[in-house]
């Protein structure tokens, strides 16, 4: 992570550098307090970022915003994306329960 933080008492708070990562976290803590339809809307304007490509937290998020909205199909589709670029078995098990909550059969 890329920015400042001063231990000064009384300075600015920390700063950080935007990325497509911190706009993706704040994304999910935007769906936290407003809904997923506010999560997905933020997420839509990272959207295309190449750093997203290979990053397994950005279609599980995007899964996981359109299941909490009924939206099975669309999120079944996001997280089988997800389980096909992360290299951690623990995320894949994780990312495959939250496919059989979409009650749609993944396919390898």
């Amino acid at each position: 992570m890329s920015g400042r933080c001063s231990s000064r008492p009384r300075s600015p708070p920390c700063t950080v550098k935007p990325s497509p990562i911190i706009a993706l976290n704040r994304a999910i803590a935007l769906a936290e307090l407003h809904g997923p339809r506010v999560g997905l809307d933020a997420l839509e304007t990272i959207a295309g970022h190449e750093i997203l490509e290979g990053y397994h937290h950005y279609p599980a998020a995007l899964g996981e915003l359109h299941l909490r909205l009924g939206e099975v199909e669309i999120a079944a589709s996001f997280f089988a994306r997800a389980i096909a670029i992360t290299s951690s078995p623990a995320e894949r098990r994780l990312l495959e329960r939250k496919l059989k909550e979409c009650k749609i059969p993944h396919r390898t």
